[in-house]
């Protein structure tokens, strides 16, 4: 029998016998399910019938769903979570493997923890493959984060090591990000602890570097030198503690790419069980380019060292990363203006990370469609590069606070671009980051709180702030070198010190044009014509193409710029809701409450909150207050 702890616990307590009670008492209900050699598609509508006896809403609802995929998941476990009834209810499901082969793992986990305190469900199978018996087990985030908040608290480090941390490693736990926690366990714990639990203090380890930190940089440092004596010089370990090595060099790919080579035949064809897939892909940073760019001139050897780098390292980590190579050439060819590649690539890059979720890889490609759609003029094409950031978003593993950080900075990027800099998330425009950033996804926000404060003629604070970012970016990324001075320019230009503007122009044109940067340059000419085009008659003296390749693209972007830019303005974009939005609208504006809205169609309150923050940002409206007039007026 494959039972993890939850199912064990579930079996101890028997269900009772429908027996007679005494007046004033009411008898438990008991439902049993036999999952049979049957289609799936029939063995799910029998079981959605038989919970359809318990609450005949959440029964319909699963039967209107289907036997559920990638897609339906999502939907499907909301419903479980919210099941109710009235009395004390037993469901029984045996032979639940027969089913279970054919769900998704996280229907199992859900079927377990589903309904109130009154429900109990109780699960016999056989054994499930490691990813089913792993969610039905119930090592999942939950329940690990309150017993690691439960054992820091009374610093019981055994037992805090004890737990499979790899779930939790980027999230809050009591409010506190994880990162901080390693901090303290690698600072306290005692060494005798931390020996006995090496593959516990490799994932310690991981978070450390994560957090992009200098004090947990060193710290990362100091635990790797201990661990190098300790481990065995080969064996599973071993391989992961090569594979975190390699991150001593981030991301300096070149000298990354020997250390996986040396830790790929040790782990003998298994994956690491420290680097995951779920773990934010370059600790957040959605811009290929800012984090692995970094000689001027080399983009194009660069890429081909990334897509090495890619093969090898995914197949050790079951995909972490995957698409981002794609990604790193889409972004190439955006800012070198050849939209054919860009959106060839991009579409590769997007489709490689959606089969090994990779959602920061997604979130990046669906940025370089949105560019694409706006150099087309494609007002469509831009929407639906929106949409597929919330859908990237929204999957029941993937809605987590650090995605939506970098879901509203990416959204953030684009609409500040087109100056629509009054949509942004509120926490971007006051730069007040929420707790548990990466420094990457901090950098990132930077950017765009940047250019909120320029589009608010805040320019004096804009410069000061990327005055002070210089010594950050120096030496670290090539893009950086030649982004920061970009904006400078801008900055300067717009304060009307054309003298220093022109300067930092031209230190940005020796930082991008070797690669054949133009877009930029480009897109600030409709602002800045006269700086732009000195610039470029100077330049093109040194690089021939120049000239031919800017006007092309200028011409273009001008178009599909004031397009886009016209569209925003007059609240055709990026208002358009999902269907499920406008539900949950019209329901909010109805007067119900989240509560009422979750009951109603099934989905969990923290479903609910999160499709109205979008809600609210889509109509651009700071409260529920203001949601009817909003609707009467965008909503047919």
């Amino acid at each position: 029998m494959g039972e993890g702890p939850q199912m064990k616990q579930a079996k101890q307590a028997k269900p009772p016998e429908k027996q007679k009670k005494s007046v004033g008492e009411t008898a438990a209900a008991v439902y049993r399910f036999t999952a049979t050699d049957e289609a799936p598609e029939e063995g799910f509508r029998r079981l959605c019938r038989e919970i359809g006896k318990i609450d005949a809403r959440a029964g319909a609802r699963l039967l209107a769903i289907g036997l559920p995929d990638a897609l339906t998941i999502e939907e499907a476990c909301d419903v479980l979570r919210v099941i109710e009834c009235e009395r004390e209810t037993w469901l029984v499901i045996d032979d639940f493997w027969l089913l279970g082969a054919s769900l998704p793992p996280a229907f199992g986990a859900a079927l377990l923890a589903c309904g109130g305190a009154k429900l109990h469900v109780v699960v016999a199978t056989q054994a499930l493959d490691r990813d089913a018996l792993a969610a039905m087990a119930g090592r999942g985030e939950g329940d690990v984060a309150e017993a690691l908040a439960f054992h820091m608290r009374t610093q019981d480090y055994e037992r805090v090591l004890s737990l499979d941390l790899s779930r939790v490693l980027f999230e809050a736990i009591g409010g506190t990000p994880f990162f901080e926690i390693a901090l303290t366990i690698t600072k306290r714990c005692p060494v005798e602890i931390r020996r006995a639990h090496p593959l516990s203090m490799l994932r310690v380890a991981w978070a450390l570097k994560a957090a992009g930190k200098a004090d947990q940089e060193e710290m990362f440092g100091n635990l790797m030198e201990e661990l190098d004596g300790q481990l065995e010089a080969s064996g599973p370990l071993r391989a992961e503690w090569l594979l975190l090595a390699a991150y001593r060099h981030f991301p300096r790919l070149d000298e990354m790419i020997p250390l996986l080579q040396r830790a790929e035949p040790m782990f003998e064809g298994a994956c690491s069980r420290v680097i995951l897939p779920e773990a934010p892909w370059a600790f957040g940073g959605y811009f290929q380019l800012t984090e692995f760019h970094l000689k001027v001139g080399e983009a194009d050897r660069e890429a081909d060292s990334f897509e090495a780098f890619i093969d090898c390292y995914s197949r050790l980590t079951n995909g972490h990363g995957c698409g981002a190579d794609a990604l790193f050439r889409a972004e190439l060819a955006n800012l070198r203006g050849d939209m054919a590649n860009a959106e060839i690539f991009a579409h590769k890059g997007a489709f490689a990370a959606e089969g090994k979720r990779q959602s920061i890889v997604q979130l990046g490609a669906a940025m370089i469609l949105a560019n694409i759609a706006l150099w087309r003029t494609d007002t469509a094409g831009w929407q639906r590069a929106i949409d597929l950031m919330e859908r990237v978003a929204s999957g029941a593993d993937r809605d987590t606070p650090l995605v939506r950080s970098v879901l509203d900075t990416v959204r953030g990027s684009l609409l500040v671009e087109l100056g629509a800099q009054t949509r942004i998330a509120d926490w971007l425009k006051n730069r007040d980051f929420p707790p548990g950033m990466l420094a990457p996804m901090i950098l990132n926000a930077l950017y765009v709180h940047g250019v909120f404060l320029l589009h608010e003629e805040n320019f004096a604070q804009f410069v000061g702030m990327l005055e002070a970012s210089v010594r950050e970016v120096e030496g670290k990324s090539a893009y950086g070198e030649f982004g920061l001075p970009m904006l400078l320019a801008v900055g300067y230009a717009s304060m009307g010190e054309r003298d220093r503007a022109a300067e930092f122009f031209d230190l940005a044109a020796e930082k991008g044009l070797p690669d054949g940067f133009v877009m930029h340059f480009a897109g600030y000419s409709r602002l800045f014509p006269e700086l732009i085009g000195d610039l470029i008659e100077k330049k093109g003296k040194k690089y021939p193409w120049l000239a031919g390749r800017f006007g092309a693209v200028k011409a273009q972007l001008d178009v599909g710029w004031k397009t886009l830019h016209d569209a925003v303005s007059k609240g055709d974009l990026p208002d358009a809701l999902t269907v499920r939005e406008r539900e949950i609208a019209r329901l909010a504006a109805g007067g119900l409450r989240n509560g009422e809205i979750a009951k109603l169609l099934c989905v969990t309150e923290n479903t609910v909150r999160a499709h109205l923050r979008t809600i609210f940002q889509k109509l651009d409206i700071d409260r529920r207050a203001k949601l009817a007039a909003r609707l009467n007026e965008k909503l047919p």
